[in-house]
């Protein structure tokens, strides 16, 4: 489904509103602050639009929405206001049942294999840690801290004596857990300078708070 530089395919399938939240929200837990998000004129468009927006500012970033742009035009705005990505909600040339979204980096290039992998991990890892632990039922909420933001499920909870051994790599709970899943994240934290530590989420799920980020004020 994710490509060198985005994604495709059909709406409501593999390309759904859930996935561009999560899009929205690993751009941010990444390093963006401020994006530049436009779209083709396709029906479902508006809808994944506001899914991204809403993932983005979720978690502390600024969108700058442009609206129906070519894809070319939401690039160069992307350098024109000094932006760190960039979305475009199209499926180009594919049929129209389908969608995607395409990112670019703050150079207005197409995003790489790397930095597409990187965002397509982090998305996975959001969802994985939170269902291997608390059903495929389980809810999760994003908000916004003073100094940063937390990711928080309804799921069964980390017992107070295991929170600091969750983020060793190797260690899981569950059955088929690998173990790897809050190691990966860790390591993305460390390297934005931001810290991160396990507390007690709603109706005994666990709630992971990252601090020390540096948000852009509006």
């Amino acid at each position: 489904m994710f490509g060198t530089s985005g994604v495709r395919g059909r709406v409501g399938d593999e390309v759904t509103a859930a996935l561009a939240l999560d899009i929205g929200r690993a751009l941010v837990t990444d390093g963006a602050q401020t994006v530049v998000l436009g779209r083709d004129a396709r029906k479902s468009g508006q809808t994944l639009s506001r899914a991204v927006s809403a993932g983005v500012t979720e978690c502390g970033g600024n969108v700058i929405d442009v609206g129906v742009q070519p894809t070319p035009t939401v690039a160069r705005t992307v350098v024109r206001e000094e932006a760190d990505a960039g979305v475009v909600v199209t499926a180009s040339h594919n049929p129209a049942p389908d969608n995607g979204m395409k990112l670019w980096a703050a150079d207005g290039r197409a995003f790489g294999e790397d930095a597409n992998a990187r965002i397509t991990e982090l998305v996975e890892n959001l969802f994985r840690n939170a269902t291997e632990h608390g059903g495929e039922d389980v809810s999760i909420t994003v908000g916004e801290l003073d100094d940063g933001f937390y990711v928080e499920d309804t799921g069964l909870g980390i017992p107070e004596d295991k929170q600091q051994a969750v983020f060793e790599a190797g260690y899981s709970t569950a059955k088929d857990g690998t173990g790897f899943g809050l190691t990966i994240v860790t390591q993305v934290a460390q390297a934005h300078g931001w810290s991160i530590r396990v507390a007690d989420g709603p109706k005994d799920g666990a709630r992971f708070e990252i601090t020390n980020v540096e948000f852009i004020a509006e």
